[in-house]
């Protein structure tokens, strides 16, 4: 769906069939690759929910929770690299700035949310804003502690600094990542900071998706 007005959605994807040997595989899954061994999947389009990134000069900003940060702290600066190379090879002549400049005007003022958006597009030279706000960040599954399980969840926002408003945001989306897909891994056949990023890469291609055209095999 083409978002041009304001709207506010929630996005869930669904498992990739990974291969089920979870030591075996943990490599290709953090890597992004499609799995090991597949058979004649199914292919299954999805349309861009905003395009309106396309042509424009973007600035990711990654804000993550205390408690996430207190056990990775670099978390915020290694999303916003993920999300910014992810949409710059997705979407049509994006002009994505550096991550290295949005999270250093982050770190030199730690109250940057809280500045009006008029600002933060002159300070990054931006027409738009996507700020994705990690509200969750967990590597373990929920029911059993002696599973690797990753869940993420953010709201992702987009600001334009040519709409009617620019202060409000034009369209925004819940986006929930997990990894793996398929099946937790068991306690030893993986380390959590494999799990860390192969969620961050995870939550990286979901949001990206939101804005260009895909395609998953199933």
């Amino acid at each position: 769906m083409n978002a041009r007005g304001d709207l506010t959605t929630t996005v869930t994807h669904g498992p990739v069939p990974w291969a089920r040997g979870a030591a075996a595989c943990l490599l290709a899954l953090v890597l992004g690759l499609a799995g090991c061994g597949l058979g004649q999947p199914k292919v299954r389009h999805f349309k861009a929910q905003y395009l309106g990134l396309e042509g424009q000069r973007v600035a990711v900003l990654v804000a993550a929770p205390d408690d996430a940060l207190a056990r990775q702290p670099d978390l915020a600066e290694q999303l916003a690299a993920l999300i910014a190379t992810t949409v710059r090879r997705g979407v049509a002549a994006a002009d994505v700035a550096d991550p290295r400049v949005t999270t250093g005007l982050q770190q030199d003022n730690p109250f940057w949310s809280l500045q009006p958006p008029h600002t933060l597009y002159q300070t990054l030279d931006a027409q738009r804003l996507v700020i994705v706000d990690l509200t969750s960040f967990r590597l373990r599954d929920p029911e059993n502690n002696y599973l690797w399980l990753g869940t993420a969840t953010a709201q992702v926002s987009v600001y334009e600094s040519d709409a009617a408003d620019p202060a409000n945001p034009r369209f925004a989306a819940v986006v929930s990542s997990r990894f793996p897909e398929d099946r937790a891994f068991g306690f030893t056949d993986a380390q959590p900071r494999d799990i860390a990023l192969g969620l961050s890469r995870m939550l990286a291609r979901d949001v990206a998706r939101l804005f260009h055209d895909y395609e998953v095999r199933q």
